[in-house]
């Protein structure tokens, strides 16, 4: 503690200095570290309690965790930090989590669907779904980037000459689609060219006629 007989100390110092904010930080940095090099650890825990589980005969793809207030040999840490640390960690994975106060989880994968299972289906009808059970089929419609995402249906754009089409054909069996090209504006005029029509007053009948003149001249005998 400075007094009046240390303050001559600072006499000397003319020069003037700063101080780095961030220094004061760096105790403070290494605490949270090694709070979260804690945290992956406990992270590593609940994928080695979800793996064991899907090992299990008859299993109900859902497991629960329970975060410990304490660890031996493991400074004290901030329990309510390493929860939220797992749950976001694990729904980026894909996994549902529910939290049950104070430190329990409840980790499902029920609702995952697994790739070959997505694979068969697009197989057997067509229609795509991702992960989460979601139909990514494609309508009608031109839709270039579902198609070339999941390699479907038409992947690139048509040429000014003709355009392609996609349809859903719906039977019995299943869901198809396929690919119905559209004709050009070019072959339209040409196909209605083509078509040529007489008037009925310039029409001249041709070859024998079911009824010939004799016939008609003795009917009208006959009427009078």
């Amino acid at each position: 503690m400075d007094n009046i007989f240390t303050l001559n100390k600072y006499d000397d110092e003319d020069d003037e200095k700063h101080i780095n904010i961030d220094d004061l930080y760096e105790k403070k940095r290494e605490r949270d570290m090694a709070q979260l090099k804690l945290f992956s650890k406990m992270l590593n825990r609940v994928h080695s309690r979800i793996q064991t589980t899907s090992r299990q005969r008859n299993a109900d793809k859902i497991c629960w965790f329970v975060v410990p207030e304490v660890m031996l040999g493991v400074p004290a840490y901030d329990q309510g930090s390493c929860i939220a640390y797992i749950m976001d960690k694990l729904k980026q994975d894909g996994f549902r989590i529910q939290y049950f106060h104070p430190n329990t989880l409840m980790i499902t994968w029920h609702h995952w669907v697994p790739n070959y299972v997505i694979d068969e289906i697009k197989t057997k009808t067509g229609r795509v779904y991702d992960n989460q059970g979601n139909d990514l089929t494609p309508t009608p419609d031109i839709d270039y980037t579902t198609n070339q995402k999941y390699n479907i249906g038409q992947q690139a754009p048509p040429s000014s000459s003709s355009a392609m089409t996609n349809v859903v054909y719906k039977s019995g069996e299943g869901v198809f689609q396929r690919s119905r090209r559209q004709p050009s504006s070019s072959s339209i005029a040409k196909r209605e060219n083509d078509k040529k029509y007489t008037p009925i007053d310039k029409y001249k009948p041709s070859g024998s006629m079911v009824y010939d003149e004799t016939f008609l001249f003795d009917m009208n005998k006959m009427r009078k």
